[in-house]
């Protein structure tokens, strides 16, 4: 279960995704009159191998995820039903966040700019995936951010 990431969309897909094994299963959830959940599957997909984690909301409209170590990650994104679409949104796309490689594991940086630090140095904030914990980024080693 340590491989193992839930995700929820607006519309109401529920993409449960098993990076061990490499698949993606799709649910929906249809009401009935009576109040009750019927779950119904609505795609099955295999992934590639080698991916980290993911990330979706609120951090990006459709699943962005790590793949590789940390010494070698790269990004690639997907659509809502996991059809590849490109390599991470780096740049204007995500002002202020980007994906960095620590010795430790990889986490998502939140830099608030120089309006945030106010003549100070800016003090990141870090969110680990694995933790699914947002605090201060580490100050041990330079992180390594993706290509």
């Amino acid at each position: 279960l340590d491989r193992f990431e839930v995700f929820w969309t607006r519309d109401g897909l529920f993409s449960f995704l098993d990076l061990g094994e490499g698949t993606v299963r799709q649910y929906a959830e249809l009401r009935t009159l009576g109040g009750q959940g019927d779950w119904r599957l609505r795609n099955t997909v295999q992934l590639p191998v080698g991916l980290e984690t993911c990330l979706w909301e609120p951090f990006f409209r459709e699943p962005c995820c790590l793949q590789g170590s940390p010494g070698s990650l790269k990004g690639v994104c997907f659509d809502k039903y996991f059809n590849p679409t490109g390599p991470w949104p780096n740049g204007p796309a995500l002002p202020g966040i980007s994906p960095v490689a620590y010795p430790d594991g990889w986490r998502l940086v939140l830099d608030g700019g120089p309006g945030c630090a106010a003549g100070k140095d800016p003090h990141l904030a870090c969110y680990s995936p694995e933790k699914a914990l947002l605090s201060t980024c580490p100050a041990e080693t330079e992180p390594a951010r993706l290509p």
